[in-house]
């Protein structure tokens, strides 16, 4: 067994493994060989010498030979891997530069979007506008207007933020229907007198959440009731009057009774109702009658903002039930709020209904 760095002489019928050094054999070529396990044996890395007829393979380093010269490794690449990486370079310019297309149309779309919200801003802000001219130009025909400040500083009150945010939008919902543009410009040359203010079912009133209740107001404000002993003694038991409270809503109102309604009873007087509704394009649903109340927190806001008494002149046949059958009325008489009931049958000159929007 040859040892390592053990040089082979010329053997005739020996074929060297790879790795062995060769002499100067002409016409012999020496094949590659797969290495075999050899014990014991351990094939040395050998300086390749100048050997005629042997083309050195890839990876074997040369040393200077006359007329042969070693080309690059790049230099041996054959057409088709030349052009197979042409074409990957090809793709990958193309890939690059649909990405970059790809970038740029993103951030087209995001400067668009940037752009979009601001237009659609100010085009809102010329609509608010818009609406806001057009709504003080309709409120300009209602005799008593109410505001949220107003009621602020006039009852000395604060309005839960809430339901100023829902008023808000309400008011100019309520200002675009078809039924209540009919109403202004109806009403107008009629000749009826409207009024309009923000219901609160609630308010901070002393730092308390105070609810608004037939009988809340009549003890908060006892100066604008004829007589407050019988008006609580009548009512001490009602559920409608302890309990009941207005619904949050900005509501337009006539001042007084509709002159057609008077003289007629509770049936005759709806009846009327449903036909001034559909005089301004709307239904007895959209208009209807008062509750006790709506009619009390109605009087004493307008009473409080505007310093007049409204139905001083007529009275109001409310939708409250007293007792079994009969029906609550209410009018603002010489000395204050009046409040008593009467059988739905029955009628009178100066009794009516006053529309509620």
């Amino acid at each position: 067994t040859p040892t390592k760095g053990h040089e082979q002489k010329d053997t005739p019928g020996f074929t060297p493994t790879k790795g062995h050094e060769q002499k100067d054999t002409p016409g012999f070529e020496a094949p590659e060989v797969e290495e075999k396990d050899t014990p014991g044996f351990e094939a040395p890395e050998v300086e390749e010498k100048d050997t005629p007829g042997f083309t050195p393979t890839k990876g074997h380093e040369q040393k200077d030979t006359p007329g042969f010269e070693a080309p690059e490794v790049e230099a041996k690449e054959s057409k088709i891997g030349k052009r197979k990486k042409g074409e990957v370079r090809g793709e990958k310019s193309k890939r690059e530069a649909l990405e970059r297309m790809a970038k740029a149309k993103e951030e087209l779309e995001r400067r668009k979007k940037r752009k979009k919200p601001e237009l659609q801003v100010k085009e809102e802000d010329k609509d608010s506008e818009a609406e806001e001219i057009n709504t003080a130009d309709l409120l300009a025909k209602i005799t008593y207007q109410v505001s949220l400040d107003d009621l602020e500083r006039k009852l000395g009150i604060q309005v839960v933020p809430e339901d100023r945010m829902k008023l808000d939008l309400q008011l100019a919902k309520k200002m675009r229907e078809p039924a209540i543009l009919a109403l202004l410009e109806g009403a107008e040359k009629e000749g009826v007198t409207l009024a309009i203010l923000p219901r609160l079912p609630r308010c901070i009133r002393a730092g308390q959440l105070f609810k608004v209740t037939g009988a809340n107001m009549v003890r908060s404000y006892p100066q604008f009731f004829d007589n407050v002993q019988q008006v609580v003694l009548k009512l001490r038991t009602e559920s409608f009057f302890l309990q009941e409270s207005p619904e949050l809503d900005w509501a337009i109102f006539s001042c007084e009774v509709l002159p057609d309604s008077r003289n007629k009873n509770y049936v005759q007087q709806k009846q009327v109702l449903k036909q001034h509704a559909q005089r301004y394009q709307s239904n007895e649903l959209r208009v209807r009658r008062r509750n006790l109340i709506e009619t009390i927190y109605d009087l004493i806001i307008i009473k409080l903002v505007h310093d007049q008494n409204l139905l001083s002149e007529t009275v109001d046949l409310t939708e409250s039930k007293i007792g079994r059958q009969n029906l609550a009325f209410i009018n603002f008489g010489e000395d204050g709020i009046r409040i008593s009931d009467i059988a739905r049958q029955q009628t009178h000159a100066q009794l009516g209904v006053c529309p509620s929007w």
